[in-house]
């Protein structure tokens, strides 16, 4: 394609968008809704569709304004799902990042392992990073030899080793704090967004229809990833609930509906 052709294209939708926003100021989006689809089918034929129809625009459209978002910019990273409109990952962070140093997050947990410990009959699940005694009931001890065993004995302790070599799960947490005004008073409200391989599992999201491993999954080719943004995810909306709306993800709510779809590596659903 011709250099003049793109830049006449791009020209074309950008006047699109313009003419469609220009439009709608006096258009009632609720009842007259084939008005409102007419100038939604103006918009598929430019770059801001992708593949997507006059409805799911008008969804889409109507979705933005809710959260407050430009229309313009925000198409391309919404889809629409089953009826429900989700957003992408990226959404979810700027309409955070809109609270502005009232709410900030660190990841504390980046796709860490998690190994087994157990005194042959109960079991703890912890990071090889952390020292497992800080988190173990004070009646035990870790023990790796036979002299440490002897002094856990001799203390009077449980003796607790680490059950086998390979890590039994992976997990990444995220801690948001969140500044708010009680009785004139600022508090900080902390919530905690995690998510794990194991929960993958048991949900089956890296499962085929046969209840067999996907290896074309994403879930499988982008386990840190689709880890990560699921934990941000959650807790995300538990920090920003008056911010996000309830707004899902839209590669949670592809999820939840059990559809299949394709992500870049930057976790945005190119295909559903």
């Amino acid at each position: 394609m011709s250099e003049d052709k793109l830049k006449n294209e791009e020209v074309e939708s950008v006047d699109s968008i313009a003419l469609f926003e220009r439009k709608v100021l006096d258009l009632d989006l609720i009842h007259d809704k084939d008005k409102a689809l007419e100038l939604m089918s103006v918009l598929v034929k430019g770059k801001l569709a992708k593949d997507k129809g006059p409805e799911e625009l008008l969804a889409i459209y109507l979705k933005t304004k809710e959260l407050g978002l430009g229309f313009a910019s925000a198409a391309d990273h919404m889809h629409v799902i089953h009826g429900k409109t989700g957003v992408d990952i990226h959404i979810v962070r700027a309409l955070l990042l809109r609270a502005g140093s009232n709410i900030w997050w660190e990841k504390t947990k980046d796709y860490e392992p998690q190994y087994e410990y157990t005194d042959g009959n109960n079991i703890w699940r912890k990071s090889e990073s952390s020292d497992p005694d800080k988190f173990l009931p004070r009646e035990c001890s870790y023990v790796y030899d036979k002299a440490s065993t002897d002094k856990c004995k001799a203390d009077g302790k449980v003796a607790v080793w680490k059950n086998g070599v390979s890590p039994v799960d992976w997990i990444t947490t995220y801690k948001f704090q969140r500044a708010i005004k009680v009785d004139g008073e600022t508090k900080v409200l902390i919530e905690i967004g995690s998510f794990s391989w194991l929960e993958a599992i048991q949900a089956k999201l890296p499962m085929d229809k046969n209840g067999q491993f996907n290896e074309d999954s994403n879930w499988q080719k982008y386990r840190k990833l689709m880890i990560d943004h699921r934990a941000f995810t959650f807790g995300a909306r538990a920090i920003g609930a008056d911010l996000l709306n309830g707004v899902y993800e839209e590669k949670e709510l592809l999820d939840i509906q059990g559809k299949s779809y394709l992500i870049n590596s930057d976790g945005q659903v190119i295909n559903q």
